[in-house]
């Protein structure tokens, strides 16, 4: 989204950021992982926690493949205040849940 003076900006749980936001760059957020479920995960940017929908990449296999700790970065984008996840890799560059099944 841009503003009225034309500085790009990006909406984080419904506020909004400068571009300056420096762990969420487009469309990727890096970071650690606090909290994991059978379809999602809360990571941790470092200064601020966000909710990640997964279920498009892991299906409901999230927990199997995802652990509190983890260091990774997600690709995707924000959907009804959370991150819809299209990618997810490690620290070593690999994917995460390369498949939905479930």
């Amino acid at each position: 989204m841009c503003s009225a003076d034309g500085q790009t900006q990006s909406s984080v749980d419904g506020q909004t950021q400068g571009s300056s936001a420096e762990q969420i760059q487009g469309s990727a957020i890096t970071g650690t992982i606090e909290r994991v479920w059978e379809d999602g995960f809360s990571i941790n940017t470092g200064d601020r926690t966000i909710r990640v929908d997964t279920w498009g990449v892991c299906g409901d296999n999230t927990q199997q493949n995802v652990s509190v700790g983890d260091e990774l970065t997600v690709g995707g984008e924000f959907d009804d205040g959370e991150f819809d996840a299209s990618a997810i890799t490690n620290a070593n560059g690999d994917s995460v849940c390369s498949a939905a099944s479930g």
